[in-house]
């Protein structure tokens, strides 16, 4: 592919970026600091391999351009590696040059050590010196000292406290992770606030807005808000966004997604136990029966946020949300379903928000994103790049498979066949999407769709009504529930 010679808006595809010295910390701190990130909902990127060796791999290169925070643990050996040393290289141009956020954490370390490049760290780029070019340890040099004076976490800081008759120090590791945790949360809901323009945000300044007006957080009582949309619509990231945005107002939180999915597999009381864990900040929590103890009620007497991504269960819906007054006075649940009749069982009908197919602006900046790595399309591109749009129509997930296919396909030829494949049937990945739709529906609700896609087209759906008899009728409004049908409840697009 030929590169665009305009600027364009960098494509981040994680949240944070940790750096680090495995032989230090990759058991210990770092591994607890990222499952701390995970489960916060924050998308951490850590390279698992066990030994980086010398050579810097290009792609991890890219996860670093592609993160909105680097996170640099400094620890005693982290200099001695010429792999985490240009990692830090990398770290820095991205700060200078895409304005990445960085932070700093010292970890068993004195923070002099790396400002002043005394102690190990000095005694590593002498060691270089002798191995590397100059120019290469002199980058280094300049990349410690930039970041090192960075403001950040010295895990050396004690906290005093009391203990029995006198006081001791204590070094406190989860209550640092937490605080990083906790900054970073609000260094990411600042930037969600401020600019839709990134990430996977393509679309999502509406959405947002008004799913945060219908949730009316200066409000007290418990509110339930549906998301309602076909699959790969984009329900999951606009919850997961709106829970970001919001949840530090809150007592309590959980972000719980593939409920569907989970209870298929583990049954519906583990994930109940599971989304009560993350709420209540207790991971070994265990709940014998359906019925919970006085002592968890009250604990869950507090203002909490709670996102059931991918419901489709009434039932299911009403035991995980359980009976009224069990959460406290202005907490909020937030619930996606592909079926609304499952939110009309929870949600008042105007707290169901409709989510919309993006439109042609929105559809190419998003597949351009996966396909180009910037917001729109290279100029040899551009007419094919639109094509696969229109075939698309709309649709999220299908857009983000299909681009990120193509990316880095860099022959014409191969994006004019795909286009063809677009074009004649669907395209596979649009054909596999629609099936995973098509198999949720029981024979007769199958059988209308199929009636509809092969002899009716795009109609009214009062037409469509008078034609079919009283079982086919109600099914219409079941696809429409179940956007299976491009509808607005009045019109079908078949």
């Amino acid at each position: 592919m030929a590169s665009s010679s305009s600027p364009t808006a960098p494509y981040l595809k994680f949240d944070v970026f940790l750096s680090f010295r495995g032989k230090d910390t990759r058991n210990s701190f770092t591994s607890h600091l990222y499952h701390a990130l995970q489960r916060n909902q924050i998308d951490a990127y850590i390279d698992n391999k066990l030994d980086g060796g010398e050579k810097i791999e290009p792609a991890l290169l890219e996860r670093i351009e592609e993160s909105c925070i680097s996170l640099v643990i400094f620890s005693e050996n982290y200099a001695d590696s010429t792999f985490c040393l240009r990692e830090l290289s990398k770290i820095l141009e991205c700060m200078e040059t895409k304005q990445q956020m960085v932070l700093p954490v010292f970890y068993r370390l004195d923070p002099s050590h790396v400002q002043n490049l005394t102690g190990s760290y000095g005694d590593a780029l002498c060691k270089h010196e002798r191995d590397c070019s100059s120019e290469e340890v002199q980058s280094w040099r300049h990349a410690l000292k930039e970041i090192a004076n960075l403001k950040g976490w010295d895990s050396n800081v004690m906290t005093a406290c009391l203990c029995s008759l006198f006081i001791m120090h204590c070094w406190d590791e989860t209550k640092l992770i937490q605080e990083i945790v906790t900054d970073i949360q609000k260094k990411l809901n600042r930037e969600l606030s401020s600019s839709f323009d990134s990430k996977r945000l393509v679309g999502m300044k509406s959405r947002v807005e008004d799913i945060e007006s219908l949730l009316s957080f200066g409000s007290t009582g418990v509110l339930i808000v549906g998301i309602w949309g076909m699959g790969g619509i984009g329900k999951s990231t606009t919850a997961e966004t709106v829970y970001r945005r919001n949840c530090s107002k809150f007592e309590g939180h959980c972000c719980f997604q593939d409920v569907r999915e989970e209870s298929r597999k583990h049954g519906v009381d583990h994930v109940r136990q599971e989304i009560l864990g993350m709420v209540l900040e207790k991971n070994d929590l265990k709940i014998q029966g359906k019925v919970l103890p006085s002592a968890i009620k009250r604990m869950l007497q507090r203002k909490k946020v709670i996102v059931l991504d991918d419901v489709n269960d009434p039932q299911h819906l009403k035991y995980l949300v359980g009976e009224d007054g069990l959460f406290g006075q202005g907490s909020r649940i937030i619930v996606t379903s592909r079926d609304r009749r499952v939110l009309e069982n929870a949600c008042a009908e105007d707290q169901i928000y409709e989510v919309k197919i993006l439109d042609e602006d929105d559809a190419l900046r998003l597949f351009s994103l996966h396909a180009f790595k910037q917001d729109r399309p290279i100029e040899e591109y551009s007419g094919l790049s639109k094509t696969v749009v229109s075939c698309v129509k709309g649709i999220p997930l299908v857009l983000e498979i299909l681009g990120g296919n193509l990316y880095n396909k860099r022959s014409v030829e191969y994006w004019e066949s795909k286009v063809a494949q677009l074009r004649t049937n669907g395209g596979e990945d649009i054909k596999k999407h629609l099936e995973m739709c098509y198999h949720e529906l029981d024979q007769t609700e199958k059988k209308i769709f199929l009636d509809i896609a092969c002899f009716f087209g795009r109609c009214k759906k009062d037409f469509l009504q008078q034609t079919l008899d009283l079982e086919e009728r109600s099914g219409i409004d079941r696809l429409a529930d179940m956007c299976h049908k491009n509808c607005s409840r009045q019109d079908l697009d078949a």
